[in-house]
């Protein structure tokens, strides 16, 4: 099953690579990959989709919570209704974009 996962990074060099090193490591899948920076200047949110099954995905948050470098992280759940929520929020933020473009 699909499951959409939040992090909170320090926003280091090699953070990332971390984070990434770890799915790796235990053999986990990262389908889809998004970082954004945060106002805080120092955080970044990772935003990460695997398809595993429900105990996987509790033991990846339980080790990806024990690097240094995260800050906070949730399992936004495999029903897919966080993946159509977040598209949602990122079509609309496209379309606001495009409509300050137009205007300026």
């Amino acid at each position: 099953m699909r499951h959409l996962i939040s992090m909170l990074l320090q926003n280091e060099a090699g953070a990332l690579a971390r984070v990434a090193g770890l799915f790796a490591s235990r053999g986990y899948n990262i389908e889809s990959l998004v970082v954004t920076a945060m106002p805080e200047a120092d955080v970044s949110r990772l935003t990460l989709v695997v398809d595993v099954d429900d105990a996987a995905v509790a033991q990846i948050v339980k080790q990806s919570a024990k690097l240094v470098d995260v800050i906070e992280i949730a399992d936004l759940g495999g029903s897919g209704k966080a993946e159509h929520e977040l598209l949602v929020a990122f079509r609309t933020a496209l379309w606001l974009a495009g409509e300050i473009v137009e205007r300026a």
